[in-house]
């Protein structure tokens, strides 16, 4: 028997199972592995096909700052706080969007300094709003496609800037 307590603690785990989404009320396709923004995904389609084509090669290393050299967002400083104070997935999910919005940036941007580095938070609330909710918990549920898009966009932000993130 599939216990609500054992599906919580899948959910908490980012784990997702065919009986999940009757424990939790969502629609399979709100599940955390099945979830998908087709709005997100055609924009980062669209601004990451020239990089992996080719079309556009590494920048100037000259115009390369080191992001731990950078001033963080207020909202991103919050989230990291109340992560530390407590890992839960709604700050997983904020952190991890918005770590993909930022690689995204510089990216769509081709800025690899500080204010590439540091978009604004708005994009990230507005995503996180969308995202489906683990029905005893309340919590987010930490979508598996945000975090396939971060290390999508890290790998081409990092080879575009030449340095690290």
């Amino acid at each position: 028997m599939f216990s609500k307590t054992l599906g919580t603690l899948l959910l908490t785990l980012g784990l997702s199972t065919p009986l999940m989404a009757q424990v939790v009320e969502v629609p399979p396709s709100q599940t955390a592995w099945g979830y998908v923004n087709e709005e997100e995904k055609e924009r980062f389609e669209q601004i990451t096909a020239p990089f992996v084509s080719g079309e556009i090669g590494p920048m100037d290393p000259s115009n390369y700052e080191n992001l731990r050299d950078c001033k963080e967002q207020p909202q991103y400083l919050e989230w990291l706080r109340l992560y530390r104070e407590d890992p839960s997935s709604d700050t997983v999910a904020q952190l991890n969007i918005y770590t993909y919005l930022r690689q995204l940036n510089v990216l769509e941007t081709r800025d690899c300094s500080c204010k590439g580095y540091n978009p604004p938070v708005d994009h990230t609330l507005e995503l996180v709003a969308d995202l489906p909710v683990d029905k005893p918990t309340g919590w987010i549920i930490k979508p598996k496609f945000y975090m396939d898009l971060r290390f999508k966009t890290r790998a081409l932000a990092k080879a575009f800037c030449g340095g690290e993130f």
